[in-house]
């Protein structure tokens, strides 16, 4: 009895088998995470988006807000802006990567539902703000009376935060210091007196601490200090004809030729013999001294020639003259009608000045607008070509 029993069962079984049938399981579920960083070189946050597991289908729906309102958009590598919502396919990649607008300076939570027909995920990713960006207004005012001077104006960020500023000019470092805004919308930095009058490249490097951003300015400094003054003059001092050159801010490199020739002649007597009535002999000496010489100083002196130091070695030199004397006997004695001559002594013939000129050529760099105005204190000579015994002569450089 129990043996048929056993054997109903197990066909009821079998039959009951046969009649299920296997149907396919679809998976629609998928994951997600998300995280922001901060691209300091472009000054922007990044939301990474992160397909960890696929769902079966390719589009997914997103909506984001950030703090529980629509305030931040997202904008992906293609340039797309989306201010609540965006579909995205993550069948060829598993991350997507979008650039947040600005937000203040503060905690921020990401809050998205990223959604498909068949099932939906909800993720939070928060990120923190700790500056604010920020953009500087900055221009070149020429206007001033003693320099020109940057301008600078902050057109976006917070004023209760310090900038520092670097400043090059053509190429070269000049300030580095730090701006605040806070007591001032526009801050002033005041350009170099020597900068030269012509067309500058000032370029401003300014940093937040966290991000620099560069400005590039040209422009064109005016003239203001057209006449740079050189005067000639007679130091007794020192015995130098020297160039007294007046307030030069550029910096102009003024050159010096200088000639000066002295001739001196010493008048004497030779020592012979049987010579009543005498003439004088005569010897000559000539010093020279030739040189080029520049400056570049303001408010200074050039020593040219030693003028009186050149005179001197040649009033120093002398030539030996003899002392001549006559003896005659009057007549009416046995001794009666000698006449005789002969020397005394003798004494130094100084060398006397007889001849000196001087010649001087003045020029400079070539600085269009600007002229050296050379007065002629020293009296006689050739400047520039031209006789000038006292004056002034511009020389436009």
């Amino acid at each position: 009895m129990r043996t048929r029993i056993l054997t109903s069962l197990i066909l009821a079984v079998t039959a009951l088998s046969s009649c299920i049938h296997e149907f396919p399981v679809t998976d629609y579920s998928f994951d997600f995470s998300g995280t922001v960083v901060y691209d300091a070189e472009a000054d922007q946050h990044r939301l990474t988006l992160t397909c960890n597991k696929r769902s079966c289908e390719e589009f997914y729906n997103v909506v984001f807000h950030v703090d529980g309102e629509n305030v931040i958009t997202l904008t992906d590598m293609n340039g797309q802006t989306y201010n609540d919502w965006f579909k995205a396919s993550f069948s060829d990649t598993d991350s997507r990567t979008y650039i947040l607008s600005e937000a203040p300076v503060g905690s921020h939570l990401i809050q998205m539902t990223i959604s498909t027909e068949g099932f939906c995920q909800s993720l939070e990713v928060p990120y923190e703000v700790t500056r604010q960006k920020y953009d500087i207004h900055a221009e070149v005012s020429t206007v001033g009376t003693e320099s020109s001077s940057v301008l600078m104006s902050l057109t976006k960020g917070d004023t209760k935060y310090s900038y520092d500023v670097e400043l090059h000019i053509d190429g070269e470092s000049y300030i580095k210091q730090a701006i605040d805004f806070s007591g001032s919308p526009i801050c002033t930095i005041a350009l170099p007196k020597t900068l030269r009058p012509h067309e500058h490249s000032l370029t401003l490097y300014v940093s937040d601490s966290m991000t620099e951003k560069q400005y590039s300015i040209d422009f064109q400094e005016p003239i203001r200090h057209p006449e740079i003054p050189v005067t000639l003059s007679h130091d007794k001092t020192t015995g130098y004809h020297v160039a007294n050159i007046g307030y030069n801010p550029y910096g102009i490199r003024v050159d010096f030729d200088i000639f000066l020739e002295l001739k001196g002649q010493s008048s004497f007597y030779h020592e012979e013999e049987d010579f009543w009535w005498r003439s004088p002999e005569y010897k000559y000496i000539t010093e020279k001294d030739e040189r080029t010489l520049s400056e570049t100083g303001s408010d200074c002196s050039v020593n040219l020639t030693d003028r009186d130091g050149i005179a001197k070695k040649i009033t120093s030199q002398w030539e030996t003259s003899y002392i001549w004397s006559s003896h005659s006997t009057p007549g009416g004695g046995e001794d009666s009608g000698e006449d005789y001559s002969y020397i005394s002594g003798s004494t130094p013939a100084f060398y006397q000045i007889y001849y000196e000129a001087l010649s001087i050529d003045i020029s400079g760099e070539e600085v269009p607008g600007v002229s050296l105005v050379v007065t002629n204190k020293i009296g006689k000579m050739t400047l520039n070509g031209k006789e000038s015994t006292s004056g002034t002569t511009s020389i436009t450089l």
